[in-house]
């Protein structure tokens, strides 16, 4: 009896994990992108980790490169990038990757998916091509933009990405959800639900999934006299809405949710606020929908956190921009997989993981286990030595008057 208790003890207690363990861990996730690239002088492990501290810490290559000691310089990385990056191969090894960290979690129950688009603001010229830039809605002085298309898994509230695609200037929205439906068949999944957001409400995507019989939440834009007509009364409620395509005139059938929701003066507001989703398949209460997408689609957590943790340049290459995204995407990953198998509960009952380390914590984590791989430069070389040094000059022990007297 005593020795099966000390065992379930055992089998309960924690381990220590150090900083160089995470970010040798998230390296080791990351080295595949780099086989094909690098055959030379540099250490592939160490160009790794220049590259995913700038990532962690959001600055250039350039500014990463100067922070260690034993760190390869940044043009002889900045070389191999430029040379050897492919779009269609990073894309392959990056789905790769992601999906090795999410199968372990993944059940063969029915899961939930939502596919979203990130668009980073551009402000200059493409590189070869006019493709490579989007257009979408303003933002940040721009409408320019690289956009990347993600699919996520939803399980037990824990978001993995499974894949990412490089969006070109004239690919369809249908396009994109084909290819993520793809991705989910070649996995053998199931679909319960996929969410999306208002960019795919659009004719075509809704007569596909309709044609595949597939369920599917998608916020719906609240314009057009049609739609405006229904944003009234104090109740939610769910109508069929018939939407037309104006360029090919095709027309698309499904349930309508309006979704009147009251601030209750929350945020400095008051009255009330409408919301508009499509249904399709299954129609759950209205309610329900609106609790659902927003709990469980978070376009704005996911956007955050790619900004925390993409490495910036100022280069025009969309190889290498993919890659910064890439390896965000990655390190997300790695997170939320560390949560999973490491800070989760592991007793019967229990479906759902603890709070676990933030992002800002495993990011930290990264950083200073590439500063012990590599060392940090504690000092700064000057360009000149002024008369005055005030920096190097060590004071009295003692004070006179509530002044330091220094040695000159």
């Amino acid at each position: 009896m005593n020795n099966s208790f000390e065992t379930r003890n055992k089998l309960r207690t924690g381990i220590e994990i150090s900083d160089k363990e995470i970010c040798q861990f998230v390296v080791n996730l990351v080295m595949p992108l780099f086989a094909f690239a690098f055959n030379g002088e540099c250490d592939l492990k160490d160009i790794v980790r220049v590259i995913v501290h700038a990532c962690s810490q959001c600055i250039s290559i350039e500014q990463a490169a100067k922070i260690f000691k034993k760190a390869p310089k940044a043009p002889a990385i900045r070389f191999h990038l430029r040379k050897k990056l492919d779009i269609v191969q990073i894309e392959q090894m990056a789905n790769e990757i992601l999906q090795r960290l999410a199968r372990p979690i993944l059940s063969g129950k029915c899961l939930e998916f939502a596919i979203d688009i990130h668009y980073i603001p551009y402000h200059g010229k493409p590189k070869k091509d006019d493709a490579e830039i989007v257009r979408s809605k303003a933002k940040s002085g721009t409408t320019h933009f690289h956009a990347y298309a993600t699919l996520y898994v939803i399980v037990l509230g824990k978001r993995f990405t499974l894949a990412v695609k490089y969006i070109k200037k004239g690919t369809s929205n249908l396009e994109i959800v084909g290819y993520f439906m793809d991705v989910i068949q070649s996995l053998n999944l199931s679909i319960k639900r996929l969410y999306m957001d208002k960019g795919f409400c659009e004719v075509p995507v809704i007569n596909y999934l309709k044609k595949r019989s597939m369920n599917a939440i998608i916020a719906l834009p609240l314009k057009g006299k049609t739609v405006k007509s229904y944003l009234k009364g104090k109740k939610s409620k769910i109508i069929s809405y018939t939407m037309k395509s104006q360029k090919t005139k095709a027309t698309a059938t499904f349930d309508l949710a309006i979704v009147c929701k009251y601030s209750k003066k929350k945020y400095n507001r008051r009255g009330a606020k409408y919301f508009a989703y499509a249904l399709i398949g299954t129609i759950p209460k209205p309610r329900k929908v609106f609790e659902e997408y927003r709990k469980r689609f978070g376009i704005e957590t996911s956007y955050r956190l790619l900004g925390q943790s993409r490495a910036r340049t100022s280069s025009r290459s969309p190889e290498l921009r993919l890659l910064y995204v890439v390896i965000s995407l990655i390190i997300q990953n790695a997170w939320v997989y560390f949560n999973w198998s490491y800070m989760r509960e592991r007793k019967q009952g229990v479906r759902k993981t603890n709070d676990g380390i933030t992002f800002y914590k495993f990011l930290d984590s990264i950083v200073e286990g590439c500063k012990a791989f590599m060392g940090k430069v504690t000092f700064i070389i000057t360009r000149n030595i002024p008369n005055n040094d005030l920096v190097r000059r060590r004071p009295h022990s003692c004070c006179f008057g509530g002044e330091m007297i220094y040695n000159y």
